[in-house]
Order: C-alpha cells, then structure tokens, then sequence
C-alpha cells in the first residue's frame, strides 16, 4: 500500500508517512483524518499520538498511544522525513 504512492514531492512523502503512521498504530479512518500534528510527539525512537476521541470513546477522554518505528514500514522515519521536507 505505501509503496503506490509515487513521487519524491511533499505531498507524496506526507501520504507515506499517514499510511505509515496509520497501520502502524492500528487507527481508524476517521481516527487518521481528526489527527493533527499536535497530536503527535516524537519521543526519541517512537510517537506518542494523542487520540481526541474515537468510536469506543463516545465520552471524548481521549487516549494516548506509542507507536515504535519497527523494521519493515517505519512510520517514525517516515514523519521524520516529512517534517524535514514540509519546513
């Protein structure tokens, strides 16, 4: 899946990096599009994402998760790659 978006711009390295970051953590589509970079921490080799609300939080606590960087999709190197790009 993150290997059919072509192309070295921007937009394709932020789409890497979302497909990424969603099947690393396991999110829900809607779950992805309510993310906002100030959700997301980059702690050392990880991320701590910060949910606002999801289906099994209908009261809207909230709830924060890791999510490794791993071998295979890299989903942390790939956010690196597109902040670095962005700015």
């Amino acid at each position: 899946m993150i290997g059919t978006v072509r192309g070295m711009g921007s937009k394709a390295i932020r789409g890497r990096a979302i497909l990424a970051l969603g099947l690393a953590s396991a999110l829900r589509r809607s779950e992805r599009v309510a993310l906002q970079l100030a959700h997301v921490q980059l702690i050392r080799e990880c991320a701590r994402i910060t949910i606002r609300s999801s289906k099994i939080d209908q009261e809207g606590r909230g709830e924060a998760i890791a999510i490794p960087n791993g071998s295979k999709i890299l989903p942390i190197a790939r956010l690196e790659v597109w902040l670095a790009v962005r700015r």
